[in-house]
Parts: structure tokens; sequence; C-alpha cells
């Protein structure tokens, strides 16, 4: 490695560059595959609500019980 310093950048650079698209990969994979244990999983998704507090803006998973009841209506 002290003698062929530009080789060993080199593969030091191509060795991490390697390393992080696997884990892009392996994480892409995992992300993709999310919930794809239920019945319908392409029709699966999330509602946020976006709220103000104290001149803060928050969003969160939480949703007013009139909306479930319409969700709940449609299907």
């Amino acid at each position: 490695m002290i003698r062929n310093k530009g080789y060993s950048a080199i593969n030091i650079g191509l060795a991490t560059g390697m390393a992080v698209a696997l884990l892009i990969g392996l994480w892409s994979m995992d992300e993709l595959s999310f919930d794809k244990y239920h019945k319908n999983h392409e029709w699966l998704g999330q509602l946020m609500t976006t709220q103000t507090f104290n001149d803060q803006i928050g969003t969160g998973p939480a949703v007013s019980v009139a909306m479930g009841l319409e969700f709940a209506e449609q299907s």
C-alpha cells in the first residue's frame, strides 16, 4: 500500500463505492418489500396529518375519526 499509493487509493475508492451501492440496494429492497404479506398490499397507504402547535409544524399518523369512518364506508 505504501509503494503503490495511486493503486491503493483507487482500490479503496472502488471498495467504498461498492459497499455504499450494496447498502443502498439492500435498503431499497427493504423499503419496497414493506407490507407485502397483506392480501391487497398494492392498495396500502398511510394517511398523515400536519398540525401546528405553538408555532411549530408537526406531521404524524393521527387522523380524525370522521376520516376513518369515511374510509370504512368506502371499503
